[in-house]
């Protein structure tokens, strides 16, 4: 898959986060229909990456890639909502910044990063390049920044960032000690993610990330 369709015309990759909120009891219901409507197909203008289970915003998190938003309606209408027993969807629509290779440090290769989280920013107006390029430097051999970006277009937070770690107590703490204590930085919300469930195929999944770095650096 040529991943580079999703550089749109300002030289980024715009992302798009599903949160989606199901009754109580039905969960694996609504994980299965989920699984099922995006594996059907899709438009070729939207990537869906994988799907997780989430903690405190909703129930199941569904990070995509977009390539023109004019599609993103049909596919949370009739890919998410046309789901039996789901109750709330939001969304958030970012620019994908990806941590350049010497921004990040080096994993342990005898440790696999397991758990993942969604963390939620709001910043001081004024100071959001420089939250966003000293979040960017902030993983660590602990610590994964996979993706962040600006979220202006959301009520609830500025920016987001994708982050994966050994284990939840240290991410926790990643958060309180490095992010919480950057300038400009007013409060913070963390979901924790788990069971990731791919949307593609994990040789595309690698391919992607690849890609996308490769884009961020053109």
């Amino acid at each position: 898959m040529d991943f580079k369709q999703f550089k749109n015309n300002k030289g980024n990759v715009t992302g798009l986060c599903v949160i989606v909120d199901c009754l109580a009891g039905k969960d694996e219901e609504v994980l299965a229909g989920l699984i099922e409507n995006f594996k059907k197909g899709r438009p070729e203008t939207v990537l869906p990456v994988s799907i997780g289970y989430i903690k405190t915003k909703g129930d199941y998190i569904i990070p995509m890639l977009i390539q023109d938003i004019a599609d993103v309606d049909d596919v949370i209408i009739d890919k998410v909502r046309s789901v039996d027993h789901i109750c709330d969807v939001k969304s958030y629509i970012f620019n994908l910044h990806i941590p350049e290779e010497d921004e990040a440090k080096e994993q342990d290769p005898d440790q696999l990063f397991l758990a993942h989280g969604m963390i939620f920013i709001d910043v001081e107006s004024g100071k959001d390049r420089h939250v966003l390029k000293t979040l960017a430097h902030s993983s660590d051999e602990d610590v994964q920044i996979n993706f962040l970006g600006h979220c202006f277009h959301s009520f609830d937070c500025d920016m987001v960032a994708f982050v994966s770690a050994y284990n939840h107590n240290i991410l926790f703490e990643w958060v309180r000690s490095k992010i919480r204590s950057i300038d400009g930085v007013l409060d913070t919300d963390v979901d924790a993610i788990s069971g990731m469930e791919p949307l593609i195929f994990q040789d595309e999944l690698e391919q992607l990330m690849e890609e996308l770095a490769t884009l961020e650096s053109d």
